[in-house]
């Protein structure tokens, strides 16, 4: 008998699909066990009624990967009860790749398979999750999800008997490839200490709107709370005991702060007396006097069915994230023994800490650190709130900054094999990884050859770089396709391409139909070009690439304006604004491509510092560019910790506990800013290598 993949049926047609399967083995005393899982999207599991603690790597549906985990500490002498509850996403998002509903599993005791998925394993659709379409929390992550407790039985417990509702899986003619994962599982926390910081009743203004927006438009009535649990003594802490809110009539709502961000598995205890549905609501700040559970489409907020009496859950299939936790149920009486979020850290191993002489600098270190660590998790993510997307420019900022502060480089790796296996047929890699767009960013296409420069700068380790040769050589060949005889790259102007540099004016891609034709001829693309050839010559070898490199190089010659004594960053000759477009960004990247003299190289890093504004300024994660311009002037370190100390410090005067995707926090892009961004952990980076002084640790 082989190990199949499995599921409910061959074909099962329907989205965000829960499903239950049992099987059960045997073990002597003292035996040796381990389980070896995969599934199509996500998966749990539970032996002898105790969760195991591991969770599903991000991976392709041809290219599956596989977890291989010691399940010693829970076997029982005898027959064991194996209970494993999987999720199929069912579309492509920003993080998935759509591949069948699937599940497959061995398991091994003293080196024997002893249970494996197949048609004799047992399986039914989950009772307790609401299959099928419900909110999305955004496009980017897809599904939210609802879950009745009512419906729950006691399928995960040793003794259980199955009903009618119980069928044999059926094996599917599924055949990926199948490899151990390559990076360590995640840990698992505890729930995070969390406190009550707002309660009282509400109204709602509209039963029928998703979830978010119930509690986005709902009207809230503030009750102080010794009025609703006799305690004068606040913030009140949520403890196992139990913190009751009593009101006069139905509608409770309570907030909870987890007293910094965080990123975690959803985990609540909570008594009701009667049954009643729970609106969940997960964010970053209280902005709106209240969690941000509505954002246009976006819905970040889950619903949880309760039964009368008490009710622990742990939703182990997607991490949320943020600082605060909201609440609504209609009921008189609600008692909180636990809400929060059980943080799920990626295990790092850090670097020896060095501590910088000034306490500024050491908090910002320290926050940027706690940034980077909230958007790692099965790889780099940009955001833990509102994405957790693998982007190569942001990723590519994330892992400079690691490199100095934690140890080994399977992390990035594992990350950048992600990205180079989301290639597109025309070469261009896919906007995230894994994953499955409509749209793709050609200059992050160009981050990922940079990124991979600086792992092996970082790493040595020329034998993974040898295999991505090939995937950027497609990038490349897609860029040179575009040469024009002056040695200007002319972009494409057609949909699944999104030319965007960062988020400025004129920078960001979201442009009318007339000035995208006037984007077509752009420095920071050509610039980023002449990085990434330059970069490809060094690691193969191969001259051809500098000399692509020296034309484009060339070309920008063509950007610069004497006038002005800056690079535009396009080449337009009709009367947009686009024509007289001048960036920071546009200019760091032009010297870093090593495109002008050193006199107008002097007179740039003059531009960039003055206080005028005649250049359109860097945003937090792209001011990486512009502090390594100026940089290529020793004597201006001062500036550029100055200017760290006050954009990043301004964060933390304001209470920021991770830093943020931009200088406007939460309110920019209509009110979806996030306020815990990977990419702006550089700081880490510039301490470490120009204030510190560290020399490129080798991992």
């Amino acid at each position: 008998m082989s190990t199949t993949w499995i599921w409910l049926t061959e074909t099962e047609p329907m989205v965000n699909a829960y499903a239950d399967f049992l099987t059960g083995f045997s073990a002597r005393p003292n035996a040796q066990a381990s389980l070896r899982i995969s599934a199509g999207s996500h998966y749990a599991v539970w032996l002898n009624g105790q969760r195991v603690v591991a969770s599903q790597y991000a991976d392709y549906p041809d290219d599956k990967v596989m977890d291989e985990i010691d399940i010693t500490p829970l076997l029982v002498p005898g027959h064991n009860h194996l209970a494993i509850q999987a999720w199929c996403q069912g579309e492509s998002s920003f993080v998935y790749r759509k591949g069948p509903a699937a599940l497959w599993f061995e398991v091994h005791v003293d080196g024997q398979v002893a249970a494996r998925s197949g048609s004799a394993t047992l399986c039914r659709r989950s009772p307790a999750y609401i299959s099928g379409p419900v909110e999305k929390i955004t496009p980017q992550l897809s599904f939210s999800f609802r879950y009745n407790m009512r419906a729950q039985d006691d399928w995960r417990s040793p003794g259980y008997q199955t009903g009618s509702d119980w069928h044999r899986a059926v094996a599917l003619p599924y055949r990926p490839r199948l490899s151990l994962r390559p990076i360590a599982r995640l840990l698992e926390e505890a729930p995070a200490a969390s406190y009550m910081v707002a309660q009282g009743t509400y109204t709602e203004a509209d039963a029928d709107q998703p979830a978010g927006d119930r509690m986005q438009s709902a009207a809230l009535s503030f009750l102080p709370l010794h009025a609703m649990t006799g305690l004068r003594e606040a913030p009140a802490q949520i403890a196992p005991e139990g913190l009751t809110l009593r009101a006069a009539q139905p509608n409770v709502f309570a907030v909870v702060d987890m007293e910094k961000e965080r990123a975690g598995l959803l985990t609540l205890d909570i008594t009701v007396p009667q049954d009643c549905q729970l609106l969940v609501g997960f964010g970053e700040h209280l902005d709106d006097l209240r969690v941000r559970t509505s954002v246009g489409r976006r819905q970040f907020a889950c619903v949880v069915h309760l039964k009368a009496g008490r009710n622990a859950f742990m939703h182990p299939f997607r991490r949320l994230a943020g600082r605060y936790l909201m609440v609504m149920a209609p009921t008189d009486t609600l008692t909180l023994h636990t809400l929060s979020l059980a943080e799920t850290p990626y295990p790092v191993q850090p670097l020896p800490a060095l501590k910088l002489p000034d306490h500024l600098d050491q908090r910002i270190r320290d926050v940027s650190i706690r940034t980077l660590l909230l958007c790692m998790h099965e790889h780099y993510e940009d955001c833990p709130w509102r994405e957790q997307a693998l982007y190569a420019m942001d990723s590519r900022l994330q892992m400079l900054s690691g490199y100095y502060v934690f140890k080994g480089g399977e992390f990035p790796r594992a990350s950048l094999q992600l990205l180079a296996q989301g290639q597109k047929p025309n070469g261009l890699l896919e906007i995230c990884a894994p994953a499955e767009g409509d749209i793709t960013i050609p200059s992050f296409s160009l981050a990922f050859i940079l990124a991979v420069q600086d792992y092996l700068a970082y790493t040595g380790d020329e034998d993974f770089v040898k295999d991505m040769l090939p995937v950027m050589e497609n990038i490349l060949a897609w860029f040179l396709r575009l040469i024009n005889a002056e040695g200007l790259i002319v972009l494409p102007q057609e949909k699944g391409l999104w030319h965007f540099y960062e988020w400025q004016d004129g920078l960001h891609g979201y442009l009318g139909q007339q000035q995208q034709a006037s984007t077509s001829i752009a420095a920071p693309i050509q610039a980023l070009c002449v990085m990434a050839l330059t970069a490809m010559a060094d690691m193969s070898g191969q001259d051809i690439w500098r000399t692509h490199a020296d034309i484009l190089r060339e070309g920008l010659n063509h950007f610069y304006d004497a006038d002005a004594g800056a690079y535009r960053t396009y080449l337009t000759h009709d009367d947009t604004p686009l024509a007289a477009h001048y960036a920071e960004l546009t200019q760091s990247l032009v010297m870093l491509a090593g495109a002008c003299t050193p006199q107008v190289a002097r007179m740039l890093r003059e531009k960039m510092r003055a206080p005028d504004g005649q250049l359109i300024p860097t945003s937090l994660a792209y001011r990486f560019y512009k502090y390594e311009a100026l940089l290529t002037d020793p004597s201006l370190l001062p500036h550029v910790i100055d200017d760290i100390r006050q954009v990043w410090g301004r964060m933390l005067r304001q209470g920021a506990t991770s830093f943020w995707e931009t200088e406007r926090g939460a309110w920019d892009f209509d009110n979806a800013g996030s306020l815990c961004h990977g990419w702006s952990a550089i700081p880490v980076y510039f301490y470490a290598k120009y204030v510190l002084r560290i020399k490129e640790p080798q991992h």
